[in-house]
């Protein structure tokens, strides 16, 4: 059995729907914004019953199932706080920085980028995505790896 704080701080038993419901505010946008803590502007982990998962990804896979691998949600709404299933998509990493609005469409402005600044091609042979999820060219990393060996 799954426990609930009511607005009191008494505990009560409660499925996890119930507990999930009691940290969102429905919003005249349309929105639902989670009320429990958020990580970077997004809603954070949530106890299923079984596993952490992210708020957002519980209401998604609630009606939608489970998200395809390779794919990530993507907030429609633009609300990272959001969690209304409605407002969320899953899409490939690509998709999701395109849409991006974070830096003035820092994102997009480089997803739209074809050639590193020393004119070798982003393809999928000569381009690495680094542990931050940007993209850098395999030929300018060689040759500043040879060049701090030297």
């Amino acid at each position: 059995m799954i426990f609930i704080r009511d607005k009191q701080g008494r505990f009560s038993k409660g499925n996890v729907a119930q507990r999930f419901l009691s940290h969102i505010t429905k919003q005249s946008s349309g929105c639902w914004e989670w009320q429990g803590y958020l990580h970077r502007g997004y809603a954070d982990k949530f106890w299923d019953g079984e596993k952490k998962v992210t708020a957002y990804r519980y209401t998604y896979e609630q009606v939608n199932g489970t998200v395809p691998d390779g794919l990530q949600i993507d907030h429609l709404c633009r609300n990272r706080a959001c969690v209304n299933p409605d407002h969320l998509e899953a899409v490939t990493p690509k998709e999701n920085i395109r849409r991006g609005t974070r830096s003035k469409h820092l994102g997009l402005y480089q997803s739209r980028k074809t050639h590193c600044p020393k004119g070798h091609p982003y393809d999928l042979v000569n381009t690495y995505i680094n542990t931050r999820g940007g993209r850098e060219c395999r030929t300018c990393l060689r040759s500043r790896r040879l060049k701090l060996s030297i």
